[in-house]
C-alpha cells in the first residue's frame, strides 16, 4: 500500500497524460483527506518535510547543473574527449559517463554528447548501429546514477541520512552488471539476447 501514491502518479502522467504538477497535487491532496491531518499534524509533516538544508541542496545542484551546461564546460570536455586518438568504443562509453556524472541529468548526456557522437552511431548505409548507441547509453547512465549532484540520489541519501561511501558500494554490482550487458551486446551483437529471451 505505501507504493499506490507512487503507482498512481506514475499512471496518471504516463497513461493519462497528465502534468506531473497536477498529478502530484491531487495524491497529496488525496492522501490528506485519508489521513484527516490536523493542522498541528500538517505543520508538523511541512516543518520535518521542507527543511533549509533540503532547499539548499536542491537549489545548489540545480545551479551547479545550470553553470555545467550554458557554461559550455560540458561540450568542452566532449571535445577535448574527441580530439584524443583512442577506440572508438572507449570513447563511446566515457563521454557520456563522464557528462552523466558532472550534469546528473539523462537528457542532458545525451543532448550534449550524442550529435558528437553520431558518426558512430549511424553506418555507411544509413543504419543505426546499435551497439554504440546501447554502448554510449549505458555509460551516460552509470555516470547520472553515480552523480554527486543527481537529485535522486542526493535526496536519498540525505533522507536515509546514509553517507556516498556505502551507497556507491550498494551501486557497484548493479552497474557493473549494466556496464557488462552493454559491453557483451557490443562484442556479440543482439543474437546471444534474443535466444536466451526465448528460452
Amino acid at each position: 500500500m505505501s507504493l499506490l501514491p507512487i503507482v498512481v502518479i506514475v499512471v496518471a502522467t504516463v497513461v493519462f497524460k497528465l502534468p506531473l504538477l497536477l498529478s502530484l497535487s491531487l495524491v497529496c491532496a488525496t492522501l490528506l483527506s485519508v489521513h484527516r491531518l490536523n493542522n498541528q499534524q500538517l505543520r508538523e509533516l511541512l516543518r520535518k518535510s521542507v527543511t533549509v538544508e533540503t532547499i539548499s541542496l536542491i537549489v545548489g545542484v540545480k545551479v551547479f547543473q545550470a553553470v555545467i551546461e550554458r557554461s559550455g564546460a560540458a561540450s568542452q570536455v566532449v571535445e577535448s574527449f574527441v580530439s584524443v586518438n583512442v577506440l572508438p568504443a572507449l570513447l563511446v562509453l566515457v563521454v557520456p559517463f563522464v557528462i552523466g556524472i558532472l550534469t546528473g541529468i539523462t537528457l542532458a548526456f545525451v543532448g550534449v554528447t550524442f550529435p558528437v557522437l553520431m558518426p558512430f552511431f549511424v553506418q555507411e548505409a544509413g543504419a543505426v548501429a546499435y551497439p554504440y548507441v546501447m554502448l554510449a547509453y549505458a555509460g551516460g547512465f552509470l555516470g547520472v546514477l553515480f552523480s554527486p549532484v543527481h537529485l535522486c540520489l542526493v535526496l536519498t541519501k540525505d533522507y536515509f541520512k546514509a553517507d556516498f561511501g556505502h551507497v556507491y558500494k550498494l551501486l557497484i554490482r548493479p552497474a557493473l552488471v549494466v556496464l557488462a550487458v552493454a559491453v557483451a551486446w557490443f562484442l556479440f551483437g543482439a543474437e546471444p539476447f534474443a535466444r536466451w529471451m526465448a528460452l
